[in-house]
């Protein structure tokens, strides 16, 4: 699937017209590398924009500034943080996400 035909179908599930809606065209775009261009993961990633973004301005979660770029309160970024540390607080290997460049470097030099 070239680019053009992956952004008219994530633009179909997210946007529900051939095109992203202006404010959201670089969006699109880094979804659709992201995706690697698939179908099914256009699909899904439309779905959920659609509805994911919507619900978390309208819960004043995150906003989406003058440039259009999609921002979140650091308190509330640190919150989502202690979560997954807290997955495995002791073993970062088990944990879903890293952020501790230390951590990301030992994980990655024990999988030679």
């Amino acid at each position: 699937m070239d680019e053009r035909e992956s952004l008219e179908l994530l633009s179909w599930h997210a946007f529900k017209q051939p095109s992203p809606i202006e404010d959201f065209a670089t969006h699109s775009t880094d979804v659709i590398a992201y995706s690697g261009r698939l179908p099914l993961a256009l699909q899904v990633l439309g779905f959920f924009a659609d509805i994911g973004i919507k619900v978390l301005v309208e819960r004043s979660l995150v906003t989406v500034d003058n440039r259009n770029k999609l921002r979140m309160h650091d308190m509330l970024r640190d919150m989502g943080r202690q979560i997954i540390y807290d997955e495995s607080p002791f073993d970062a290997e088990r944990r879903s996400r890293l952020w501790r460049r230390e951590e990301v470097f030992d994980i990655l030099s024990k999988n030679k």
